[in-house]
């Protein structure tokens, strides 16, 4: 034991659950703790340690109470949800217990103890009279799926704001804000067939839904729309071009919550003259005609188990916009690609395809990659990345096509977070640190962002470093 300033001599132990007997050991001679009334037979201090008690655990509607008393008559629990107390039941532990199935909201109580009241010491929640506390959530599901909607809930009576943020929205935590009615926040979504990831996002604070019970992937919440699901076809199709459209599909059912990959066949939804279908080697091919009006509105169909799936594919007609996207690194361009997603979209990797030489606000020539990218959407977003997120440069970097255009260039630079170029000549490559650390005591190491000779003078003293890229 350790003596105190006050003369106390003290030791922290973390002892079993159970009864202990003990002594002090003071100058060799053994003693009892003298502020222990406890004392057994043998004239040894006894104390007791309770087992670790979860009091109160919920479970939706039903509250177990557990109190720990070996030695006491009787125990009960007094609580503002009844005018008479419910009896306990004591285990082989020790520990007194009873489940109750309350009604949702705020229930206040305190255990009775041999005819005394007292609160519970497993609950840290106390109302300011000194009893204790406990919340019942309603009962409420969570996702609820009816057909193509799914309806998401929200127990947070505290919150300022909730969301939902998924794979349907581009996780985007601002799309689908959820509404706030007798304390439970509600969200309904028509979503396409498949599986969709999502948590929610509570006053800022990234979630997962207490009530899915369905498991996990990469962390994040699951709900399932039972269908057909083709992906892989594209947007819109260009005029006077046969495009080829996916061979398979997913089917999504209580059998098959992961998805079934399954043969998929096409045919117009509508008799046209303008849009034709056609088959090469098992695969579909779906061409617009240049005087083609509207969507092309396609039905792909599955069979399984002899009951037929359907999927209606719209595609928009017209020319694609091209962005030319150019990247300048000061070094290492190994890995790197570009996430690039139309907004409000599912994005994907797309690596660069050439290198171009481009002259810079310095006069100097300096070499970028640069890519190609094809869409009918009129803004995208791309994040520069090396591998599969393994790092990035900057944040979300936003494209859009101008006005009466289809096309357009543009510039991105390392380190010029979140900046776009639309003019190469814009791009100051004045020397910038990039990084430094000491080599010795008296040198240090600084890259610089161009290829020039740098001084620092310190006042007084003369140099104080040369730099070089």
């Amino acid at each position: 034991m350790t003596k105190s300033s006050n003369g106390v001599w003290e030791v922290t132990l973390d002892l079993a659950a159970g009864d202990h007997t003990y002594k002090f050991v003071v100058d060799g001679k053994h003693v009892a703790d003298p502020s222990n009334p406890n004392v057994d037979a043998n004239g040894n201090s006894v104390v007791t340690i309770a087992s670790e008690i979860v009091s109160p655990e919920v479970a939706g509607t039903k509250a177990t109470f557990r109190y720990y008393a070996p030695d006491a008559k009787a125990v009960s629990v007094a609580g503002s949800w009844n005018a008479t107390e419910d009896v306990m039941t004591k285990s082989s532990n020790g520990v007194w217990e009873v489940t109750l199935d309350l009604t949702a909201g705020d229930h206040t109580y305190k255990f009775v103890v041999d005819g005394k009241q007292v609160a519970d010491p497993s609950n840290p929640d106390v109302d300011a009279n000194g009893n204790s506390a406990v919340t019942i959530a309603p009962e409420i599901v969570s996702p609820e799926v009816a057909g193509t909607k799914a309806t998401f809930r929200y127990y947070a009576p505290d919150a300022k704001a909730v969301s939902v943020a998924g794979s349907m929205n581009s996780w985007d935590k601002s799309a689908s804000p959820m509404a706030i009615t007798e304390d439970i926040w509600q969200l309904s979504l028509s979503l396409d067939p498949g599986a969709h990831q999502y948590k929610f996002v509570v006053d800022d604070v990234w979630l997962n839904d207490p009530l899915n019970t369905a498991d996990t992937v990469d962390g994040n919440n699951v709900v399932v729309i039972n269908g057909l699901a083709v992906t892989g076809n594209p947007d819109t199709l260009t005029v006077d071009t046969a495009t080829a459209l996916a061979t398979t599909g997913k089917l999504f059912t209580a059998a098959h919550p992961t998805g079934l990959d399954t043969p998929v066949n096409y045919a117009l939804a509508e008799p046209s003259t303008t849009v034709t279908l056609s088959e090469k080697d098992g695969v579909t091919y779906v061409t617009a005609a240049a005087n083609h009006v509207g969507d092309v509105i396609l039905t792909a169909t599955a069979t399984v188990d002899q009951v037929a799936y359907s999927q209606t594919i719209n595609f928009k007609v017209g020319a694609l916009n091209e962005y030319t996207i150019n990247y300048y690194r000061h070094s290492d361009y190994d890995d790197w690609n570009l996430w690039i997603w139309p907004f409000g979209k599912e994005g994907a990797g797309v690596p660069f395809t050439s290198d171009e030489t481009f002259t810079l606000s310095d006069g100097n020539d300096y070499t970028f990659k640069q890519l190609k990218y094809y869409s009918t959407d009129e803004k995208i977003g791309v994040i520069p990345r090396k591998g599969d997120w393994v790092s990035q440069d900057g944040g979300d970097r936003f494209i859009e096509i101008p006005a009466e255009s289809d096309a357009t260039q543009v510039w991105i630079v390392e380190g010029h977070t979140d900046a776009i170029y639309t003019d190469p000549s814009q791009i100051n490559f004045e020397a910038k640190v990039k990084r430094a650390y000491a080599d010795t005591a008296t040198e240090i190491t600084v890259t610089l962002s161009s290829r020039q000779w740098n001084t620092i003078t310190q006042r007084g003293y003369g140099p104080l470093l040369q730099m070089e890229t």
